[in-house]
C-alpha cells in the first residue's frame, strides 16, 4: 500500500512540467518525508534501534539537502542579478549603436562640407593672389620694355658696346672732385636727352686735352654762345642728370620687383598644384573609404 502511494505521488510530480527546478524539489520533499516517516514507524515496530538510526540519517540528509538547496537559491539569485545587469548594459550598448548609426552619416556630411568650403576659400585666395601677382608682373614687364625701347632709341646697339674695353682707356679726372663726380654720373646713365649727352661727351673730350688747349677752345666757344644760353645749359644739366639717375633707379627697382613677382608666381602655382592634386582628393577619398568601411553606417 505504501509502495503504491509513493509510486502514484512520484508519477504525478513527474507529469507536471515546471521551469523552476527548486520549486519541483520543494514539492517532492513533503512526499518523500511522509513516505520515509511511515517506513521509520514500521521499522521501529520491528526494531527500535534501526528505526531511530534510520530517522537520524534521514534528518541529517534533509538538513544537508536544505543547505544545498539554499546555496543553490542564493547562487541563482546572484546569477539573475548579474544577468539583469548584463542585459541593462547590452540595452545601453544597443542604444549607443543606434545613435552612432544615426549620427555617423550626418557627421561625415558635415566634415565633407567643411573641407570643401575651406578648400574653395583657399583656392579663391590663391587665385586672387596669383591674378594680382600676374598684373604686377605685367606692369613691371611693360615698364622694363618701355625703358629698353627708349634706351635703344637714344643709344642704338648699346648692349654691344656698353662693356667695351675702350671705356677703360678713357682718362679719369680724380683730382677735381666736382668734375669727376659729374663725369661718373654721365658715364653711368643709360638714358639722356641729346643736348645733355652731347654736352657730357664734349666735356669728356675736353677732359682728355691739356689745360692750355682747353682754355683756348673755351675762349673760342664762348664767343658763339650768349650769356642766357650758357645760364640755361648750366641750369638744365643738373636737372637732366638727376632725371637720368631717377630713371636708372626706377629701372633697377622694376627689375627687382619683376624678379620677386616671378618667384612669387612660381611659388603660388606650385602650392595650388600641390593642393589640387593632393590635399582635397586625399581627404575626400579617405572620408569616402571611412564611410564605406565603417560598421556604424546603416
Amino acid at each position: 500500500m505504501l509502495d503504491n502511494w509513493i509510486s502514484k505521488s512520484l508519477e504525478e510530480e513527474t507529469q507536471r512540467s515546471r521551469d523552476d527546478f527548486a520549486d519541483t524539489v520543494q514539492e517532492l520533499v513533503p512526499v518523500l518525508s511522509v513516505a520515509l516517516h511511515e517506513i521509520v514507524r514500521q521499522v521501529m515496530h520491528h526494531c527500535p534501534e534501526r528505526g531511530a538510526a534510520l530517522q537520524k540519517i534521514w534528518r541529517t540528509y534533509v538538513e544537508l539537502f536544505e543547505r544545498v538547496l539554499e546555496q543553490m537559491r542564493q547562487s541563482l539569485k546572484i546569477h539573475k542579478e548579474r544577468t539583469g545587469e548584463i542585459q541593462q548594459e547590452l540595452k545601453q550598448a544597443n542604444q549607443e549603436v543606434k545613435d552612432l548609426k544615426r549620427e555617423h552619416p550626418e557627421q561625415m556630411h558635415t566634415i565633407i562640407s567643411e573641407l570643401e568650403a575651406k578648400f574653395m576659400q583657399r583656392q579663391r585666395n590663391y587665385e586672387q593672389d596669383l591674378q594680382e601677382a600676374e598684373e604686377e608682373n605685367l606692369a613691371a614687364k611693360t615698364a622694363i620694355r618701355t625703358q629698353h625701347r627708349e634706351m635703344e632709341n637714344w643709344y642704338p646697339g648699346f648692349a654691344h658696346y656698353q662693356d667695351s674695353f675702350v671705356k677703360n682707356l678713357l682718362p679719369q679726372m680724380e683730382n677735381d672732385g666736382a668734375s669727376a663726380k659729374m663725369f661718373k654720373e654721365a658715364a653711368t646713365t643709360e638714358d639722356a636727352v641729346p643736348e645733355v649727352a652731347m654736352a657730357e661727351d664734349f666735356k669728356r673730350l675736353l677732359a682728355a686735352l691739356p689745360p692750355e688747349k682747353r682754355k683756348i677752345i673755351g675762349k673760342d666757344l664762348m664767343g658763339l654762345i650768349d650769356g642766357d644760353e650758357v645760364q640755361r645749359m648750366q641750369d638744365d644739366v643738373p636737372q637732366s642728370l638727376e632725371d637720368q639717375q631717377q630713371e636708372i633707379e626706377e629701372i633697377e627697382r622694376l627689375q627687382g620687383e619683376l624678379q620677386k613677382q616671378e618667384e612669387r608666381i612660381k611659388k603660388l602655382k606650385l602650392e595650388i598644384a600641390q593642393i589640387e592634386t593632393a590635399n582635397l582628393p586625399n581627404d575626400l577619398d579617405q572620408a569616402a573609404e571611412d564611410e564605406e568601411q565603417s560598421p556604424y553606417v546603416p
